[in-house]
């Protein structure tokens, strides 16, 4: 097993941190997303949206910060029908990461880097229906990727074209997919934990960016 798929399973093996996990689960079906920021080891700030269907934006970050895990929440109905099929209007957000995650990601990393906590520590971790994604980084500090790019695209059209990612390469393949092409971000890994531990690792290879994967731990 590598550092990074040791790094993860272990912390899933934790109680408190999967505990935390389990309290996250149980808020998905709210309209809020939810989270704790991990300030130190153990230390865990929660956090939540500001407002309805919208993501998290106030996150606590201080020298000791080390990762955080949030929620995506499920599928909503947003009242209004659907002016061509006449069905209710349903809102399917999206059950991996986000750009805007990715660079909260990144943004730890720095920190981290800054303030002398070892990189393969940190962690964001996206909870949801879909499955519990974690994201590490495989490099060293002096490659930590800057990822804050949107290609000269507004913010709306960036979101856009990930979705656009996630419709043609699905979740996994479609997040590694983004943050390689759009973000020029390449060392970072994707770990999926299941619900009794096991837990895998995603990647891309070759020219044609083949979705791999290496199990981790598996029961």
């Amino acid at each position: 097993m590598d550092v990074l798929c040791n790094e993860v399973v272990n912390r899933f093996s934790q109680q408190l941190f999967s505990d935390k996990i389990e309290n996250i689960k149980e808020k998905l079906s709210l309209k809020k997303e939810y989270g704790h920021v991990e300030n130190g080891f153990g230390n865990f700030v929660p956090v939540e949206s500001d407002t309805d269907y919208s993501a998290i934006n106030d996150v606590p970050v201080d020298t000791t910060t080390i990762g955080m895990m949030h929620s995506h929440f499920n599928n909503f109905a947003t009242g209004n029908i659907h002016p061509e099929t006449g069905d209710p209007e349903i809102i399917k957000p999206i059950k991996i990461q986000s750009p805007k995650d990715v660079q909260l990601f990144l943004v730890l990393l720095r920190n981290a880097a800054n303030n002398n906590i070892p990189l393969k520590k940190v962690y964001l971790t996206m909870v949801s229906s879909s499955g519990v994604y974690t994201l590490k980084y495989d490099g060293n500090a002096n490659n930590i990727p800057a990822g804050g790019s949107t290609n000269g695209l507004t913010a709306e059209k960036f979101e856009k074209k990930f979705i656009e990612y996630i419709k043609k390469y699905k979740n996994e393949r479609g997040l590694l997919k983004f943050m390689k092409d759009e973000m020029g971000i390449s060392n970072v890994s994707l770990y999926r934990t299941m619900n009794n531990g096991n837990t895998k690792k995603y990647y891309l290879e070759g020219d044609k960016d083949k979705l791999k994967k290496d199990v981790c731990h598996e029961d």
